[in-house]
């Protein structure tokens, strides 16, 4: 199964986010269930080792912190876009929730090529190149989610199912701040 841990968006931010998806042919857009913030990809494992990720993780200590969106962007690049999406601003907590948590995997994991980590939400893949005017004016539009705020209280634990109609997750647990402090 493909595990990966992340930040679950608040309905608010989601249904904030789908209000301005303009309509394009070229752009397929998550479902807002499936929005989240991505913290670390482990990639394939063996379901006979999800207990051993969760009780690594159960392990992280979660502090609450506030988020904020900020700035916009392509994976992998503006000239071969295939993702469009919504960054966040510089944030220490953040930054240690993320070390924390591949820290405690760490022992779990083969050695792998290590990623910058670049905080994002992912808005919408492109199915074609997109003019270089739609890029300029997504761009404009999701400027409006800078002021955006939100509290983090917790991280999840999901599995990936990859479909022909995309990517289905399903959260195999939940790790709040409350009973992380109490481990």
């Amino acid at each position: 199964m493909r595990l990966f841990t992340a930040i679950e968006l608040p309905d608010a931010v989601k249904r904030q986010i789908d209000a301005l998806t303009p309509p394009d042919r070229v752009l397929v857009a998550p479902r807002p269930e499936q929005r989240h913030l991505t913290l670390t990809f482990f990639g394939e494992i063996p379901a006979a080792r999800l207990a051993e990720f969760r009780a690594a993780l159960r392990r992280v200590r979660v502090t609450p912190f506030q988020l904020r969106l900020d700035g916009s962007g392509c994976f992998p690049a503006t000239t071969h876009p295939r993702v469009f999406w919504c960054g966040v601003a510089t944030n220490h907590e953040l930054s240690e929730l993320k070390n924390r948590i591949d820290v405690a995997a760490a022992p779990l994991m083969p050695p792998s090529d290590i990623r910058e980590f670049i905080p994002h939400i992912t808005l919408f893949r492109f199915k074609s190149r997109p003019a270089a005017d739609l890029l300029a004016r997504l761009s404009t539009i999701y400027r409006t989610l800078t002021a955006t705020t939100f509290p983090v209280a917790e991280f999840m634990l999901l599995a990936s199912n990859l479909t022909p109609q995309g990517a289905i997750h399903t959260v195999m647990e939940r790790f709040p701040a409350a009973s992380a402090t109490n481990r």
